[in-house]
């Protein structure tokens, strides 16, 4: 029986703002499974990276094969469109 993992590789983490507010940011999850956020169960439509608050929804997949990996590992480069909000959000209002 082979071992079951999937994490994200922080450093092909990319968060970019557009005008109107929206972030794209993009990913790539490293998996041996052929479909992400299977094992362990993962919503990669609501994720913080970096005390930020990111939701939205999925807009590409990519998924390939490691060369050579036994077993078969995959990465899924994921890319989606959310808005962002940190731990003061939202601003300017009062309790």
């Amino acid at each position: 029986m082979v071992d079951q993992f999937e994490f994200i590789d922080c450093p092909t983490i990319s968060i970019t703002y557009q005008q109107n507010g929206l972030a794209t940011v993009s990913f790539t999850v490293v998996s041996t499974e052929q479909v992400p956020g299977v094992t362990p169960p993962r919503d990669y439509t609501q994720l913080t990276f970096g005390g930020v608050d990111f939701k939205g929804f999925i807009t590409e997949v990519q998924s390939t094969i490691i060369p050579a990996s036994v077993p078969p590992v995959f990465e899924h480069r994921i890319t989606l469109i959310a808005t962002g909000c940190a731990d003061d959000c939202p601003r300017g209002t009062t309790p």
